[in-house]
This record gives C-alpha cells, sequence and structure tokens, in this order.
C-alpha cells in the first residue's frame, strides 16, 4: 500500500487539474486506516493533504484535504505530531472555510482538531468562537428551511460546546468567550428559533457549571419568558441550568426574590399542565433541589405560594 500511494496517489496533489487533486484527498480519506510500514510516507501523506488545506486555490481541494486530515487524526496516532506545528494556520482555515461552504462535514473535522489540540489553541480560542458564532449568524439569515443547513447550524452550535468544554478548566479563557457564546444564545431566544432551543440551553449549562456572572443572571429571566412564551415544551432541557442557578451561587440566588418566584412558576405550570411525566418529574426534582439547597431562606417566598 505504501509503494501504490507514493507511485499513484501522491503524485496527483501536484496535478494542474483541480478534481485529481481532490480525488487525491478523497483517496487518503478512504484509505487512512491502513497500515503504513514505513513512516515517512505517512509523514507524507500528512505534509500533502495539509500543504492541500492551506495553499490550493480551488474551494473543492480544500474540503477534500480537511476531511482526509481528520480520517488520519482519527486512524493514525503518529499523525498528530505532524499537524501539530502548523495546528494555528489550519485551523484558522478552516473556519474560513466553514464559513464559505456552510459544510456540515467540516464542523465535524473542527471538532476533532478542537479535542485533539486544545492546549494549542487556547490563544486562539476567542478568534474561533467569535468565527463560529458569525457562521452561525450568517447560516440562520441565509436559511430558507432547508435541513441541509440547520444540520449544519447545529454543526457550529456543538462545536461551540466543544470549545467551552475543553476550555472549561481555564476560567480566564471561559470569560473572555462569554460574550461571544451569550449573543448567539440571545439570538437564538429573542428570535424564537425553537429548532435551535436544546443546544442554547446546553451552552447556559456550560457557562453556569462551575460561577455565574451577572450576564448569565441575565440570561435567567431571558429563559423565563422564553418558557413562558414558548419553551413549556423544553423544560427538560432547561433543567440542567435551572439546577446551576440554584446550586453553584446559591447566595445569588436567593438575593432576589424574582429568581426563586420565575422558578416556583415554571414548576407550577408544569405540574399543573399537561406536560407529560419526564417533565413533571423534573419539576418535582427542581423544587425539591431548591427546598434543600436554600432551606429556612425562602419560607417568605414560599408561604403565598401553596396551592392546593
Amino acid at each position: 500500500m505504501d509503494n501504490m500511494l507514493c507511485q499513484y496517489v501522491f503524485p496527483e496533489f501536484g496535478s494542474p487539474r483541480g478534481h485529481m487533486r481532490a480525488r487525491a484527498c478523497w483517496v487518503l480519506h478512504y484509505f487512512s486506516e491502513i497500515k503504513f510500514k514505513q513512516e515517512a510516507v505517512l509523514a507524507e501523506a500528512v505534509r500533502l493533504t495539509t500543504n492541500a488545506l492551506l495553499t490550493d486555490m480551488d474551494l473543492p481541494v480544500k474540503v477534500e484535504a480537511a476531511i482526509a486530515l481528520q480520517m488520519l487524526l482519527n486512524a493514525q496516532d503518529k499523525v498528530q505530531k505532524y499537524v501539530e506545528p502548523q495546528i494555528k494556520p489550519i485551523t484558522l482555515e478552516l473556519l474560513k472555510i466553514i464559513r464559505e461552504t456552510e459544510n456540515d462535514d467540516l464542523t465535524s473535522v473542527m471538532q476533532k482538531i478542537v479535542c485533539t489540540y486544545t492546549e494549542q489553541l487556547m490563544p486562539i480560542a476567542v478568534e474561533m468562537c467569535q468565527h463560529l458564532a458569525k457562521t452561525f449568524s450568517q447560516v440562520l439569515e441565509t436559511d430558507e428551511g432547508s435541513d441541509e443547513k440547520a444540520i449544519t447550524a447545529m454543526g457550529l452550535l456543538n462545536t461551540i460546546e466543544t470549545l467551552l468544554t475543553v476550555m472549561e478548566e481555564q476560567p480566564e479563557i471561559i470569560a473572555q468567550l462569554q460574550p461571544t457564546v451569550l449573543h448567539v444564545v440571545g439570538h437564538i431566544f429573542s428570535q424564537s428559533v425553537m429548532e435551535f432551543y436544546e443546544e442554547a440551553l446546553s451552552l447556559v449549562y456550560d457557562l453556569t457549571s462551575k460561577n455565574i456572572s451577572p450576564d448569565m443572571w441575565q440570561v435567567l429571566e431571558m429563559m423565563y419568558q422564553v418558557f413562558q412564551k414558548d419553551g413549556f415544551d423544553y423544560f427538560t432541557e432547561m433543567m440542567p441550568a435551572l439546577h446551576n442557578y440554584v446550586t453553584v451561587d446559591t447566595p445569588q440566588f436567593l438575593s432576589n426574590e424574582n429568581y426563586i418566584l420565575a422558578m416556583f412558576n415554571m414548576c407550577k405550570s408544569v405540574l399543573t399542565g399537561d406536560a407529560g411525566e419526564d417533565p413533571e418529574c423534573h419539576a418535582a426534582k427542581l423544587m425539591e433541589v431548591i427546598i434543600l439547597q436554600c432551606k429556612g431562606q425562602i419560607d417568605q417566598v414560599c408561604q403565598p405560594c401553596k396551592y392546593g
């Protein structure tokens, strides 16, 4: 296989025909799991693929190169060290291609790179997040209801969440990412883009899992408005973030009576409405958490809330 790649595939990376260069990347994609007998051949495969991604003038070639690079990273442990020296330009180029093509396959490539090179990407994490957020807005603006656009937008949101997850032990970076992520969440909630509520609520959960900033407390108010407007069916998805608001910063939660009343009103609506067994269990659990977490500190608020 090494000889086959060297003799027939590698030369096509220099072909004057764009479709042949793209096909060469495609072949490496589908042969990425072979056992290379010579590490030098694997290194050359990575070099050619990376070069195609960074320098080729034809967009289809860049897309195929990006996917091939992901498959090589998945299948070959030794690839990581060859890609690492150029990971920043590779990542920035990939972000650019994602915006130009709105290709969902490329968001998967980005997620793989973020998970593999977390430490190396810390210096450009904010730039990455801003790029992903702008591309998400672009996709929404051009979305004509097509499933493909929706899948791409969802992939972008999942990539932002991946970025938050891998950076969770870096509070300074999370603080810098937060305004951009909040802009995305605010867009989804304010425009009632219900198909992305679940992903938006996951982002809120990520941003409230360790500490809760003043801006995030405003998001709780926004979540309550969303619940009242059209988010009744999403209470189960809201539950992890609501749990954070009660337990991560209990003193701040107790400092504003409206926070407690909002939680109570949501639980009451679910329990007295026709939400179904699962949401009702979550509502009961949330009330239990509030009572146990805030024992003796919510009596004045709860007193007028009793109902039969």
